[in-house]
């Protein structure tokens, strides 16, 4: 963060599973907040490290359920924190079918998902980087297919 001048980054981890590991790798360092949105059962299975906020979501959860919390809480995190740059884990294991995923998104619920974080994001004249995650569908073209969605919005 030194080398590149900026003070304060935002993590949006919404892959399926807890930001575990980012979570651990800046849990003392106030210029990283870290804000995961994840299903509540699976992994890691024993001992979650703690992220800035963590949102926590009931098994099955469907589109309405997820773009509500989603919507509810991301814009008021980016007023708070005013970040300088945020990095967008973009998982697109919430896609129901997944086999290591326990929600049930359309890809249709993950678009709208993604366009809102560019919306949030974006609109304010913050710098986003992207990131892959998740997608373990038995097809794999699905996986592919909504990553692919990620990066055509």
């Amino acid at each position: 963060l030194d080398e590149y001048d900026i003070s304060k980054v935002m993590v949006v981890d919404l892959d399926v599973h807890q930001g575990n590991g980012t979570a651990d790798i800046f849990r003392d360092d106030d210029r990283v907040f870290t804000y995961s949105m994840h299903q509540q059962k699976g992994y890691p299975m024993v001992e979650r490290a703690v992220s800035d906020l963590d949102i926590e979501l009931e098994d099955g959860m469907e589109d309405s359920m997820y773009l509500d919390i989603l919507f509810g809480s991301l814009r008021d995190i980016l007023d708070e924190q005013r970040p300088e740059l945020v990095v967008y884990q973009a998982g697109v294991d919430p896609l129901a079918g997944d086999i290591m995923g326990r929600l049930n998104l359309s890809r249709e619920g993950l678009q709208k998902r993604n366009q809102h974080v560019f919306e949030e994001v974006l609109g304010r004249g913050i710098k986003c980087v992207v990131t892959f995650g998740g997608g373990y569908q038995k097809d794999r073209r699905v996986a592919v297919e909504a990553h692919t969605d990620v990066y055509c919005q």
